[in-house]
This record gives C-alpha cells, structure tokens and sequence, in this order.
C-alpha cells in the first residue's frame, strides 16, 4: 500500500497536483519509497511556474547534482516529493537530514529527523512521510491528510496508520480502502500555544516523528491581545475591582492568643505554588499560625519528590501523607457505576469518571460515611475527611488543577466536623468545580483574578467569593544582586530557568538559539531545569548542529540556583501559553538579581515586564517569522545595544517599587487569612 501524510495549511497534498516524478513513482512496486512533504516557503513569490531544485546534505554533494522538477506553487505549500533509490535510503537513515530548496535567487532550508532506521527490509512497498522538522503554526488546530493506495483489494481493511502526540494521547486510525483520509488533532478544537510532537507509524513500521511549534495569532499576543493585561500601560492606580491581598481593614493584632491552623493540601511537585508556600512556611508568625503540608499520593508514586519534601521539611512543616485505597478491576465491576470510558485512548484511567463515581456514591448515601459502599468509595471519603477531622484546620488551602477532583477536597472539607474557610490558588485558570464552597481565590496576578474562565464561575455561585490578587514575592536577602550588576563579559549567557515542558515552548527557544548564533558565535546558552522535553531539547539542539554552544544544568534550587541565576546576562523566556503562565515566579527572581528578560509578556508576565524598561517585550505576531526573529532581535538588542546595564537596574527598581518583595507577600496574605476568619 501506499501512504502520503502532509500538514493542512504548511503542506500540499491532494495526488491530483503532484508533478510528474512523483506520479512515475506510484507506478513502481519493486523499491522503497520515501515520500517528503515539503513546508511552506515564505520565502517563495505567492505563485509561480518553474524549476524547483532539492540539495539533500550529504547526497548532493557525494552525487555532484540536485533533483530538480517544475511545479505551479499553489501558495500554501508544495506537493510531496518521492525518492528511491540510495537518495530514499539516506533519507531513511537515523539521524538528522538537512535540506535546501531553490528557485532562481530564493533559497529556504529544513531538516526531517529520524528517530531510527525507517526502511526495514525486504521493501514493504509503503511511503513514508518525512515530516519536516520543527516547523512553526499559528493554527489552533492541526490537520493530518494522507493518501492511501492499495496493491489489491486483499489488503483493504487490514491497515492502521497510528498518530501519538507528546500528552500522552494516541489515535488509531483504520484503513478500509484506497482513498483520501483526513483526521483532525486538536483539543476541543484548538491546539494550545507551545512545542508538541507527533509520531506517526503503520502496522509494525518504525514511527516517523516531528516537532512543531504553535505560536500565537495577533488577535491572542498582539498589543492588544486578548492573551495580555500589561498592567505598565494600564496603570496600578486603575480599580479593576479586584483587592489587594485582604478585601478589607483588618488589625494585624487579631488572633495573637489564639494559634490558628492552616493546612496545604497538593501533590509533591516543585513548582511555582510550591514555592509561594514554601515563603509562608518560613515567614508567617509561627506564634499565631500552625501549619501542615498534606497529601494525598504516595511519595513514591510521585516523580521527583525529594526536592519538594526536603524544602518543606527544612521550613519546619511537617508534611502528612495519606495514601487513598487502589482501584481494581473487580473493584469497578462491584460499584454501580459508569465505567465504559474509564481508560483514555492514549492509556491512563480517566480520573473525572472515578470522581464523578464517588460523588454520586456520596449522594446515594445521603452523605453518610458509614453508608458507603462499596469498600473503596467509603476508604477514599474517610480517608480525605479524617485527614481534615484529625488536623483541624481553620484554613484549607489548595491550587486550582483544572480537573474536577478538586472537588473531592472541597466536598470533603464541607463534612469535616470542623469546616475550614477555604481557600483556591490560581496557578492555572479555568477551574473546573463549583466554587459555591470556596470562601476566597487567590489569585498570582490581575490576569489571572479577571479572567472570563475564573469570573465565570465567580458569578456561577453567586458572585459572593472574595477574589484577592497577592502578587508573589522574593526574599531579597536570598536573590540579591550584590555590588556588581551586567558587568562586561568577552562571552555573554542566555538562559532558560523553568520547567522543561510543551507549554514553555523550548523549542522556540531553540530555533531562536539557532539564529543568534548566526548573528553573534560569543554566546552560550544554559537550560536550567528539568522536566518531559529535556530529551527533546537535546535532540533538537542536536538537529541543528549548535549543542556545543547549550549548557543543560538540570533541575537546581536552593543557592546553587541563586548562583546560577545570578550569572546570566540575560533570559530569554518563549512561553506563550498564556491561560497557564499566571505569573512566572523565575522572571520575577531573575529580575531581583538584576537580569533582564526577553518575553512575550503574555499572561501575569505582563504584571511586571515593562518594554524596554526591565527588558523587551515582543508583540509582533503577523507572522509566524516576525515571531521568532523578534526574540532574537530583543536578545540582542539588550546584550549588543548597550543598554544591558541600564535595564539590570530598571529590573532590580520593578522589583523593589513593585511590591514584589516577599515581605510584601507575607503581609498579603497574613491580612487575607486573618480577615477569613473574622467572618
């Protein structure tokens, strides 16, 4: 059979259009056939009739000559190109391919990488699409169109083409008969802002692999977005009807005979709220505030914990662990309940039925706990509620997760025997439960606390919740800039601090890398942190021949980050997944070392990023080139411009002047909790 794959709006597919040598290349069944879709060329006239030529590193060369084939440019891309021969088993190979296409004086160059020998042998007789390798979108959806042609009628229905993308997601798509195919991957019909990658395979063939970035479109990341609230042109003085910390006047005296308890509830994992914690651990009065970090997961099942653990410890919290009861199979077969989409199709158990199970166990048992059945729904609701019964908080805190289990906290909260206020943090928007139990929200920045997915829910129960915006703050006495700021350096360090994952978009960093380099060699890049994308951050810097100029530090806290932080020159941060980048605590400490920073200040970015001010903040998103070229052009605008010194001490003056000391937020949220329980 025979498989032609390519990507809606960067690639042409339909087999009608496709030139003559790839037409001649259907008819052979006795050779393998690489078939490489080729990207959209910006570079190229909007239409034309003529000659196109192919360079393939490492062929043309050896060969002494290029492919070249004449083809009308329909705009949007050109049609796929078949190859056999030693150029297809080259192709083929592992490893990283450059390629260079020409027409008269344009040129545009892209790679395809191969994760492993895609050809195996005998031929099978069956195209493989190389994708190109990190391409960049502004479409919120990606659309996959093959072409598949079969030998014989004999073979109709007995092919899959199987798609898995970096979430853990995967599709399984059949093959009935010759024909056209398309399927869409997208979520609920978008696909957000960062780097993913694809693997697509057939039958039992080695899966051909792409990255790609989806950037935004004007109307998200323009001057006005609807992805900014850049509060430098705003103006703090402006009532955005949202309060500062505590909503009224409280006396900080309150309370002072009586200690009060305060219980954090997430998952081990070191992170931005994480850190916002950790500050209170160590700065709230112990002699009114006692305080206790739970949860509910094992240690062990959770990845990398020990950071986390330690911190809390080293803060003098104490951390309980309540681990909920296993679910087996018989286990669900028992309950009465609806299970027939309990597994993703990716793999993995779809956690909103298993809740969506409990709370209706819950009611059928009038809220009774000892009513409970089966065995795991009465562990799992005893579990919760005797964990808040034995501590007794008067204070439950927890981050919002996006997912409806938080509402397993909230309802077991509303059973305690002592109900606790309750407060929800705002790491990421769009909660996902009934807020008619929250008693505050706390949100990182005034993005975050106005945004239609959060005052939505605001209003849906009855609009009588306390919505506080706390900025986080830093200790000046740990990120501080000592004598020196942007002192003069031969070779300048460009760095990255944050968690290595599709929503930071590393893969504009990289692509953004690549190009500095062209325009200044005196540079090194350091990649502080770890996370999912690490491997694919090594590849791609790999792919693009420019690794000897990356330092990947892994995950570093504590001192050693302040170190490292400290001595970069600048950072240049490419998220622009702005529904989850609520604030960025890093900017902020780069920020108080006196490092500037190149963003697209989407997001609670824009609560303290100034343009030109503290560093530069890119706008320009007509084109997905303008995109890139405007990270690089704000990197070297501060290292080259001569303004690096000046903007290190603006940024040190945005933290100071900002209120985004931790001082200040300590004082936010003692005030805030304090305030709780007065009502």
């Amino acid at each position: 059979m025979l498989l032609v794959l390519s990507l809606l709006t960067l690639l042409f597919s339909t087999v009608q259009s496709t030139p003559s040598i790839y037409t001649t290349l259907l008819k052979k069944t006795n050779e393998n056939i690489v078939l490489l879709a080729i990207p959209t060329c910006t570079e190229l006239p909007e239409d034309f009739e003529g000659e196109i030529c192919l360079d393939v590193e490492g062929w043309s060369e050896e060969n002494e000559e290029r492919l070249c084939f004449n083809v009308d440019f329909v705009g949007s891309g050109l049609p796929p190109v078949g190859f056999v021969g030693s150029l297809a088993e080259l192709l083929s190979k592992k490893g990283s391919h450059k390629i260079t296409l020409t027409h008269l004086s344009h040129t545009h160059s892209f790679y395809i990488h191969n994760s492993e020998h895609l050809l195996p042998s005998p031929p099978p007789y069956i195209f493989i699409t190389s994708i190109p390798y990190m391409l960049i979108m502004s479409d919120h959806s990606l659309s996959i169109d093959y072409y598949v042609l079969f030998e014989g009628d004999e073979n109709a229905g007995r092919g899959e083409v199987r798609l898995e993308l970096t979430n853990g997601e995967s599709f399984g798509i059949p093959i009935k008969k010759s024909g056209s195919y398309d399927v869409k991957l997208d979520r609920k019909n978008r696909i957000d802002p960062g780097t993913h990658s694809i693997k697509l395979s057939i039958h039992s063939s080695p899966a051909v692999s792409t990255i790609f970035d989806r950037v935004l479109t004007p109307i998200e990341g323009g001057p006005n977005g609807v992805g900014r609230l850049m509060m430098s042109k705003i103006g703090k003085d402006v009532d955005l009807g949202v309060c500062e910390g505590a909503c009224g006047s409280v006396d900080l005296g309150f309370g002072n005979s009586v200690k009060r308890k305060i219980m954090y509830v997430g998952m081990l994992k070191y992170d931005g709220q994480k850190t916002i914690w950790l500050e209170q651990f160590k700065s709230l009065n112990r002699n009114k505030w006692d305080m206790q970090f739970s949860t509910f997961m094992n240690p062990e099942n959770q990845v990398n914990s020990g950071e986390i653990i330690k911190a809390i410890e080293d803060a003098g919290v104490e951390i309980k662990v309540k681990g909920l009861p296993s679910i087996t199979e018989e286990d669900l077969l028992n309950t009465p309940c609806e299970f027939t989409e309990i597994i993703k199709k990716g793999g993995g158990v779809n956690m909103s039925i298993i809740v969506t199970c409990l709370l209706q166990r819950l009611n059928t048992a009038n809220k009774d706990l000892n009513k409970l059945t089966p065995k795991w729904v009465k562990e799992t609701w005893k579990g919760i509620v005797g964990e808040i019964n034995e501590y007794e908080p008067d204070i439950l805190v927890f981050a919002n997760a996006r997912e409806i289990t938080d509402t397993l906290l909230t309802v077991s909260a509303s059973l305690a025997e002592k109900k606790p206020k309750i407060v929800m943090e705002l790491p990421n928007l769009f909660p996902a439960i009934d807020l008619t139990s929250v008693d505050a929200i706390v949100a990182p920045s005034h993005f975050a606390a106005l945004h239609y997915s959060v005052q939505e829910k605001v209003d849906e129960a009855g609009g009588g919740i306390k919505v506080s915006v706390v900025n986080p703050g830093v200790d000046s006495k740990k990120w501080n800039y000592g004598d020196e700021v942007c002192e003069k350096k031969d070779i300048y360090t460009i760095g990255f601090v944050g968690r290595l994952s599709s929503e930071k978009s590393p893969g504009l960093f990289v692509a953004a890398a690549k190009r500095i380099l062209r325009r200044n060699e005196k540079v090194r890049f350091r990649i502080i942190g770890e996370g999912a994308w690490l491997e694919y951050m090594l590849e791609m810097v790999e792919v693009l021949g420019i690794s000897s100029h990356f330092d990947f530090m892994g995950g570093i806290y504590g001192n050693e980050l302040v170190k490292l932080v400290g001595e970069l020159d600048v950072i240049l941060n490419p998220s622009l997944r702005y529904e989850s980048e609520t604030f960025c605590i890093a900017n902020i400490e780069a920020l108080a070392m006196g490092v500037p920073i190149v963003t697209f200040g989407i997001g609670g970015i824009g609560e303290y990023m100034v343009n030109g001010y503290n560093g530069i903040v890119v706008e320009d998103f007509e084109s997905v080139e303008r995109v890139v070229e405007g990270l690089v052009d704000g990197v070297l605008e501060v290292l080259e411009g001569g303004r690096r010194e000046e903007m290190g001490r603006n940024a040190i003056r945005s933290v100071d002047e900002g209120g985004f000391r931790l001082e200040d937020n300590v004082r936010k949220y003692e005030l805030l909790y304090e305030e709780l329980l007065r009502i």
